[in-house]
């Protein structure tokens, strides 16, 4: 009986530990989420077109040239490529202005069809 419960409390050690530190001891790890980092990587709108999956948070940088419905816009980038996104209206934009060069951080929307960004911050860049 005594051998048994030994061997039962070593497996539970040793499975314990296998799971408190599924990466190693590595001090470098994040514990972010993935895709919420604070340091946002700026991309090309056309690597995003391209290549963006849906729900992947990118920030990108161009301006909102047309109105297309309530909270649709359309943003062009500094290479002249087009996207739609969505400004929310639940929160205010009055700090940003049509024509004004920004920097959009959304979750892209992508379908079989079309593709758009969920505009979650913009911030106004000045030369």
């Amino acid at each position: 009986m005594k051998r048994t419960l030994f061997i039962l409390a070593t497996a539970t050690c040793l499975s314990t530990a296998a799971f408190a530190a599924p990466n190693g001891f590595d001090n470098n790890q994040t514990s972010a989420v993935p895709g919420f980092a604070q340091n946002q990587v700026e991309r090309q709108l056309s690597d995003v077109i391209k290549n963006a999956y849906d729900d992947e948070i990118v920030t990108v940088r161009g301006r909102l040239t047309k109105q297309l419905n309530k909270d649709l816009y359309e943003f062009v980038s500094e290479g002249n490529t087009k996207i739609v996104v969505e400004l929310d209206d639940d929160k205010p934009w009055t700090h940003i202005a049509k024509d004004q060069l920004i920097l959009i951080t959304g979750e892209v929307d992508r379908d079989a069809n079309n593709i758009k960004i969920d505009v979650k911050q913009a911030t106004p860049i000045t030369r």
